[in-house]
């Protein structure tokens, strides 16, 4: 969760884990949630 010292904008995500290599997400998952800060916070 990400938020702005005047709570005007704020950003949350969820990742479920997955016990499986194949189907886990983590990395597009940490990719997309790097993008996103960086388009509606910087």
């Amino acid at each position: 969760m990400y938020g702005t010292p005047d709570g005007a904008k704020t950003l949350t995500g969820v990742l479920n884990w997955v016990d499986d290599a194949g189907l886990a997400i983590g990395a597009a998952f940490g990719n997309a949630r790097r993008r996103l800060v960086k388009e509606v916070f910087c």
